[in-house]
C-alpha cells in the first residue's frame, strides 16, 4: 500500500530559523560581542562605533547614547490608569 508524504503547515508555530524582531538585535549584537540586553522588553545593543540600536515593533532605531534609548522607551511605556487617587 502506497500512502503519499502529505506536507502540512502547522498553525501557531514559529519558523526557528527567523528570530523574533525583539531578540534579533541582541542575536546579532551577541554574535559580534558586543554589550547587549533587554530593557522593558526592547531589546538593545551598542555597536563598536559608540551607536546603540533598539528593536522596537515597527523596526531598529538608533540613538547616540543608552540614556537616549531609555528615555524613548519609557515615553512609549503604557501609562497606568488614575484612579483619581493622590
Amino acid at each position: 500500500m502506497h500512502m503519499p508524504f502529505r506536507q502540512m503547515r502547522s498553525t501557531g508555530h514559529i519558523n526557528p530559523l527567523k528570530p523574533p524582531l525583539d531578540v534579533e538585535t541582541v542575536l546579532i549584537g551577541r554574535a559580534l560581542g558586543q554589550e547587549v540586553g533587554y530593557l522593558y522588553g526592547v531589546g538593545y545593543r551598542i555597536r563598536d562605533d559608540g551607536y546603540v540600536e533598539g528593536e522596537f515593533l515597527h523596526g531598529v532605531e538608533k540613538f547616540d547614547s543608552f540614556d537616549e534609548l531609555a528615555r524613548s522607551v519609557k515615553r512609549r511605556l503604557p501609562k497606568p490608569p488614575d484612579n483619581g487617587k493622590c
